[in-house]
């Protein structure tokens, strides 16, 4: 549906609880598209708080 109105859909695979990964694929969706409008993380991960809250050490809120 995004395709056929006219946008562009990229999908990427990355091992959230690898930073150096994450970085990689930053760095690699700068380079393929740039600017990004949309970004959805459908990743399952245990626990919960604000987002802006959220640290990457595992098991802290």
């Amino acid at each position: 549906e995004i395709q056929d109105a006219g946008g562009t859909v990229h999908g990427y695979r990355c091992n959230l609880t690898k930073e150096d990964q994450i970085r990689q694929l930053v760095e690699r969706i700068n380079s393929e598209v740039g600017q990004v409008d949309i970004l959805v993380s459908n990743a399952a991960i245990a626990g919960g708080g604000s987002v802006p809250d959220l640290t990457s050490a595992p098991g802290t809120p």
